[in-house]
């Protein structure tokens, strides 16, 4: 798979490279993301709107410093990227803000994000199992956050 190519279905499980594009404001990334790109951002609860951006642009995964569903309350933008078998790795760490340049190859294998052989962060791989899961926490939580 070349670098400008977007990342498929069938190459979900083995280690993605791509170039990295790296903003805290998702909707400005989204602006600037070439297809195939991989989304490094900071956004706790990931919404649709912020979701579908990164869809419409052809996002090829997704690597969060934060997770993407807090358990505070019920968002389904990350279940979208699922559902699109967008790769999703969650909850990285805020370092990876800084340890990845914008525009640099990284590598995305599992859980892990790696610079050449370097591994820079790690995080957990999410789909559509284990967003539902966050989701029912979520839907639980959501009468706590309310009062």
């Amino acid at each position: 798979m070349s670098e400008d190519q977007p990342i498929t279905a069938t190459e979900a499980s083995a280690p993605l490279v791509g170039i990295a594009r790296v903003d805290r404001r998702t909707k400005d990334l989204a602006k600037r993301l070439e297809p195939g790109e991989i989304a490094v951002i900071d956004h706790t609860d990931l919404d649709t709107v912020a979701t579908e951006s990164l869809l419409a642009a052809g996002v090829g995964a997704v690597v969060n410093a934060s997770p993407c569903i807090s358990g505070r309350y019920p968002n389904a933008g990350p279940l979208l990227l699922a559902a699109a078998e967008v790769p999703v790795i969650d909850g990285v760490g805020s370092e990876v803000m800084e340890a990845v340049a914008d525009g640099e190859t990284i590598t995305v294998d599992g859980g892990r994000i790696l610079v050449g052989d370097v591994e820079i962060a790690a995080g957990t791989r999410q789909d559509t199992h284990s967003f539902a899961e966050v989701l029912d926490v979520a839907r639980s939580n959501m009468g706590d956050e309310l009062q």
